[in-house]
């Protein structure tokens, strides 16, 4: 794992550590239903105590050494708002499995926003951290994450039977199981 800070730019957006200044935003998004009922370990309603806590461990997590996991603020370029986080998650270290996560504002839906951050950061966890898979998660009811999973060439692996419950509905949810090993990346 690289253990500085770590920024990604593309061409709209800039990908950048989690910081204090984005606690009213990280509360505001967390706080909309049709954002933490596809989410896990989020409190609901989510108090600013709670924007703070997930603040403040990003800041320690990132400084971390070894680092085992990295937390994305997508922001627009020139504009320094959290839009949404990328998440990737060491839960192999051995064998170099990522897990990868996301959420995106309500307002950003549907503009690409969450596949152009996500293939930055596989390209980062690919060729930077050396990586060999990358998995991730996403509730059978989520169609736009399940989309972008297959937009970006990951592979469907199965499905998880009453894997999930958020918090903020406290509904019984199947998980769509997806990953991507480095062989298959970019081809």
């Amino acid at each position: 794992m690289i253990n500085s800070t770590v920024i990604i730019k593309t061409k709209r957006l800039i990908l950048r550590e989690v910081k204090k200044s984005d606690l009213n935003d990280l509360f505001n998004d967390m706080n909309n239903i049709k954002i933490s009922s596809f989410m896990l370990g989020i409190p609901f309603p989510f108090k600013k105590s709670d924007a703070n806590q997930w603040i403040n461990h990003c800041i320690k997590s990132s400084k971390k050494v070894p680092r085992e996991e990295y937390v994305f603020a997508i922001t627009v370029r020139n504009e320094d708002k959290l839009i949404g986080e990328v998440i990737l998650n060491e839960n192999d270290f051995d064998n170099k499995s990522v897990e990868l996560a996301f959420w995106l504002s309500e307002s950003q839906w549907n503009k690409g926003i969450v596949t152009e951050a996500v293939e930055s950061v596989m390209d980062f966890a690919f060729n930077k951290l050396k990586i060999n898979r990358l998995e991730m998660a996403a509730f059978v009811e989520n169609v736009g994450s399940n989309a972008i999973a297959k937009k970006l060439g990951f592979k469907y692996e199965g499905r998880k039977r009453e894997a999930s419950i958020p918090e903020s509905t406290k509904k019984v949810h199947d998980d769509n199981l997806y990953s991507m090993l480095r062989r298959e990346y970019r081809k």
